[in-house]
């Protein structure tokens, strides 16, 4: 089973796409694209890495995540208080 890579972001053209899934592939990952953060569903669990934005009440299910790609500046939504 391939790794995951979970893009979500609505900005990427079919350039852009084909040069992640080559670099992506070329290391043994799988990328999956979703134009919004309501699109990615369960396929968040066991992605290793996540890019996009919208993503905070989802994160969490991000189980296997190693790395975190914020689309835009900030992440303090996305830190979690209680760490």
């Amino acid at each position: 089973m391939k790794r995951k890579i979970v893009v979500a972001v609505d900005f990427l053209d079919e350039n852009l796409k084909n040069r992640i899934v080559k670099a992506a592939d070329s290391l043994g990952f799988e990328t999956c694209f979703f134009n919004s953060a309501k699109e990615v569903g369960s396929e968040i669990e066991d992605c290793e890495i996540l890019m996009g934005s919208g993503l905070e009440k989802l994160i969490k299910d991000a189980k296997s995540m190693k790395w975190f790609c914020n689309s835009y500046a900030g992440v303090e939504k996305y830190l979690d208080p209680a760490d």
